[in-house]
């Protein structure tokens, strides 16, 4: 089996047009994470799936989930007892996710049509995907024929969109290739990672590229959070021993966790960083000095 898929940060700002050629306020703001999945193994029947999710570590988690699954026991929608996604997205989410993120949700598509989702109803990606699907994978253009379908249902929108690629991804069982481009206080960083069989090794499980993908961006993640409120409280804006404070130190276990399973990993195959794996303490400090500098311009104790 042989993966190649992407990760887009999206944003789309949807306007109402008026008669005289003028916009009104942004009437809807909607932002995704989305992956487009493409399973096939042997001779057996491609399968494809577009993953959308609130954060960027979901759906490359997810991603991970649905593939190892494929190869567990083969198709996802041709079996004789359904599948229960439910189970597998559950999977997907570890315990701090569970308990600390309310926003979260999640939504999987198959041939424009959405199989499976948790969380608030996005219809308007609802019609993006059904769009791009008619395109037959031109995504641009599935969003300039959203904004047409609009028109035909008698509503005169603009839609701007935004993207940004944040992880890419060359999956084989002898090699796997990931360039993640994380966004931190003040800059963007761009690194590879190379994934190879160990000596002792001839194939590697292809869902690592993805779940150590996942790892890394959920690990970045918790280190801007972490940082932004020891930053806060230092600041006197949150109390010490607060709700936030309290999500803090649950932050930093989960941020123990996924370096020992990145350790785990990495124990497993050969890897090769390009620069280097991310210093996660490093990261914390750069974005409690980035807050010092630019603190909050309302001072709230939560």
């Amino acid at each position: 089996m042989h993966i190649e898929t992407s990760l887009l940060r999206e944003k789309y700002e949807i306007r109402e047009e008026q008669p005289n050629n003028s916009s009104k306020p942004i009437q809807m703001v909607t932002m995704s994470n989305r992956m487009a999945l493409k399973l096939q193994a042997g001779n057996m029947p491609e399968e494809s799936y577009v993953i959308r999710t609130q954060n960027m570590h979901g759906c490359a988690r997810f991603a991970s989930v649905l593939l190892s699954e494929y190869e567990r026991l083969g198709p996802l929608l041709s079996r004789t007892t359904p599948l229960n996604f439910h189970d597998l997205w559950d999977k997907a989410l570890s315990p701090f996710e569970r308990l600390h993120n309310p926003d979260k949700w999640v939504n999987l598509y198959h041939k424009g049509k959405s199989i499976y989702s948790e969380g608030p109803e996005h219809p308007f990606l609802d019609v993006i995907e059904k769009c791009d699907v008619v395109n037959k994978g031109d995504y641009e253009d599935s969003i300039k024929m959203a904004q047409n379908a609009f028109s035909q249902a008698g509503k005169q929108v603009k839609i701007d969109y935004d993207s940004n690629v944040a992880l890419v991804c060359s999956l084989t069982k002898v090699e796997a290739r990931c360039s993640m481009i994380i966004r931190g206080p003040g800059r963007t960083n761009t690194f590879n990672v190379t994934i190879t069989p160990a000596e002792d090794e001839e194939k590697i499980n292809i869902m690592h590229g993805l779940s150590l993908s996942a790892d890394i961006l959920e690990a970045v993640q918790l280190c801007y959070r972490i940082g932004h409120i020891s930053a806060n409280v230092e600041l006197g804006i949150l109390k010490k021993y607060g709700d936030e404070y309290n999500i803090m130190k649950q932050a930093k276990k989960r941020l123990i966790e996924i370096d020992a399973q990145l350790n785990s990993i990495e124990n497993r195959y050969s890897m090769r960083y390009r620069p280097e794996r991310p210093n996660f303490n490093h990261i914390v400090t750069l974005t409690e000095k980035f807050i010092y500098k630019n603190p909050p311009p309302t001072q709230e104790t939560a």
